[in-house]
């Protein structure tokens, strides 16, 4: 046992519900009321010429100068030539993406929603985080994404998970204190805890005392 660590006895059942890991997971779905892949960053997709830009891109081949030139002659928004390609190859067409992200999520709900503890769903959320992370961060450039649009969803996608990862892990902080301050969960330091069952089997008389004071010692580890 390491020592300065602490062991937590959580009760079977903690009531928190599950809103507010539910509003950390849908924190990482940018999709728009029709089903569309919108990102609060891209000013293409936050613009009401956003389905008039992306036809001209479609009927003008792909080419970035009448896009421009929508935006130029109509609106008063700064747009470059990269934010153009950076939309239309990543914003444009990636509402599925983020459709199977709700799917996903609502896969989590129904799974989660009543059989086990808010600890039990922050940590399966953390893992699925930390699953997704290490899949964008194993992207690799094909012939569609250079080597910079790479880098740019990589960098765009890990700091939006991580947020949520943060932000879980101030729930969880949270939840242990008020279990802690309630009296629902209790703490003791591992040198403690050791020192004050060894000091209750050296000192039991029978062999029906060690029994009790073993029995009890690993249900508290279960």
């Amino acid at each position: 046992m390491e020592e300065g660590k602490e062991i937590p006895i959580q009760p079977q059942v903690v009531d928190r519900g599950f809103d507010q890991v539910d509003s950390m997971l849908a924190q990482v779905v940018n999709l728009s009321g029709s089903n569309q892949m919108h990102e609060p960053t891209c000013p293409i997709c936050s613009s009401k010429l956003r389905g008039e830009a992306e036809d001209v891109w479609e009927n003008e081949g792909e080419k970035t100068a009448p896009v421009l030139r929508i935006f130029r002659e109509r609106t008063d928004l700064k747009i470059s030539a990269e934010i153009v390609k950076n939309h239309m190859r990543n914003h444009k067409d990636g509402g599925q993406k983020e459709i199977k992200k709700v799917e996903f999520i609502d896969r989590v709900r129904r799974l989660y929603g009543k059989n086990v503890t808010t600890m039990d769903r922050i940590d399966l959320c953390l893992a699925v985080i930390t699953e997704r992370l290490m899949q964008i961060n194993s992207l690799s450039p094909d012939g569609k994404k250079t080597h910079v649009d790479i880098e740019k969803i990589k960098t765009s996608e890990t700091t939006k998970l991580m947020a949520t990862y943060s932000s879980l892990l101030k729930i969880q902080a949270t939840i242990l204190g008020e279990m802690k301050s309630s009296g629902e969960i209790i703490s003791i330091s591992r040198d403690r805890f050791v020192e004050v069952f060894n000091d209750a089997i050296t000192e039991a008389k029978t062999d029906r005392e060690r029994a009790l004071i073993t029995n009890i010692l690993k249900s508290l580890r279960g």
